[in-house]
């Protein structure tokens, strides 16, 4: 019964998503380990060969009725970030920047960060596996947010210009330098995923073709997370067997005495919630520092301040635990504040993110805007699964590059400015016109 239960929940919330991809994908993302934990239930397997004494009926159970309220709760606040970027008062200034020298700028700047990002990721997944011994990473791991907002910054200089053509080629350019060669090829999926995510939102921003999720933006969101399962079985298998490994592309993978569900990294995603549910319950209490107070303490990158408190996902290791990494936001929210973080974090995330693309669509033209949005879904999945301090370390990110861009739309006499007023999206519609049709 509760299987059942939560499956119509999710498949009812998903389906009255559709009309915002942004809201869409949250909604998905967020249910996923809910729908995990259901499978597992059903089929008597566990969803990973991490902490596999935390998955049982039990923990499974309460896992599902957490996140049943966790999407309840980021539905609702989407309503209400909503209801409040209709009722707020116009912006005084909204930026509107066009100059083709600017954009070519920040155009060779975002190649030549993505260059040096994948060169610096090591071997491809063809001559070693990815974190494997003698890998390489660079210091700065907020680099993948960094080129997408770059990405994004080009985007916004085309899509106000109306240019189609330009548009098109330029993400064409992108997805094949940024996602396929750095990430796929190179680096991580989490972050090919996520460029592909914020393209896709922002587009709908400005075309009413992608405005709302339709039957081929989700089969074609499926067949990708198959080529993603398909890289990660390559990237861990092929350099050491060959052609051979591909034979683990199943569903049920076996792991010493127990079988466990393998998609893509979801699995491990749920084994986190569930050991943040766990983990009370033998008498563990988060430090504030690890908590979302710590968040200003971890903002510097830590070749700079090596001090700074580690992230929530080194509980695990800290307590002689193994997972498969990250920290999912409603495991996160009930270690933190229990039943009542389950309520309020998704609703305050949701409102965040509803009340900035429902200001953009009223200002499209807007820099400001755009470049805060973007750097919110620069790290969609990442923040989605892994921590909700990539949403904030991103959202920072995306205030110190705004600033520069804004000071040199004000030095430079060549750029053109515009400073008006926040018009009806309607109006502002009609002058951009879907681009591409």
């Amino acid at each position: 019964m509760l299987i059942v239960s939560y499956f119509a929940l999710y498949m009812v919330v998903v389906f009255t998503s559709r009309v915002e991809p942004f809201l869409f994908l949250r909604i998905v993302f967020i249910g996923a380990p809910g729908a995990m934990c259901c499978l597992a239930l059903w089929s008597g397997s566990f969803v990973s060969p991490h902490m596999v004494y935390a998955q049982t009926e039990e923990y499974f159970r309460f896992a599902i009725i957490l996140n049943a309220v966790g999407l309840v709760s980021a539905r609702v606040g989407w309503y209400i970030g909503g209801a409040m970027a209709k009722a707020s008062m116009p912006s005084p200034l909204v930026y509107t920047i066009g100059n083709t020298t600017l954009r070519n700028v920040v155009l060779a700047l975002a190649f030549a960060v993505i260059i040096w990002f994948a060169e610096g990721r090591g071997d491809t997944i063809f001559e070693g596996r990815y974190g494997g011994e003698g890998s390489r990473s660079l210091p700065l791991g907020n680099v993948n947010a960094i080129i997408n907002i770059l990405i994004a910054t080009v985007l916004y200089f085309l899509l106000t210009k109306r240019s189609g053509r330009e548009v098109f080629v330029f993400i064409v350019l992108a997805i094949v330098s940024k996602v396929v060669y750095a990430n796929l090829i190179r680096g991580i999926r989490a972050d090919a995923l996520d460029t592909l995510i914020m393209i896709f939102v922002i587009i709908g921003v400005y075309n009413s073709n992608y405005s709302k999720v339709r039957t081929s933006h989700i089969i074609f969101g499926l067949s990708f997370l198959i080529v993603l399962q398909f890289i990660g079985i390559v990237r861990s298998s092929f350099y050491t067997s060959g052609l051979g490994g591909l034979e683990s592309f199943s569903i049920f993978r076996q792991s010493a005495d127990s079988v466990f569900i393998s998609i893509s990294t979801i699995g491990d995603i749920t084994a986190t919630f569930i050991g943040f549910l766990w983990l009370p319950d033998t008498g563990y209490a988060l430090d504030a520092e690890r908590t979302y107070l710590g968040y200003i303490l971890r903002i510097p990158p830590e070749f700079l301040y090596p001090a700074r408190p580690d992230d929530i996902s080194w509980v695990f290791g800290e307590q002689g635990l193994t997972s498969g990494g990250g920290s999912f936001e409603l495991g996160e929210a009930y270690i933190t504040f229990g039943l009542a973080g389950v309520v309020i974090v998704p609703m305050i995330l949701s409102i965040v993110f509803s009340y900035l693309i429902g200001k953009l669509k009223v200002s499209p033209s807007s820099i400001v805007y755009f470049i805060l949005l973007a750097s919110i879904l620069a790290v969609f999945s990442r923040g989605a699964w892994y921590q909700t301090f990539a949403y904030f370390k991103s959202f920072v990110t995306g205030l110190m590059w705004l600033a520069p861009v804004l000071l040199t739309a004000r030095l430079t006499p060549n750029i053109n400015v515009l400073q008006q007023r926040s018009r009806d999206l309607r109006t502002i519609s009609e002058k951009l016109r879907p681009w591409g049709r």
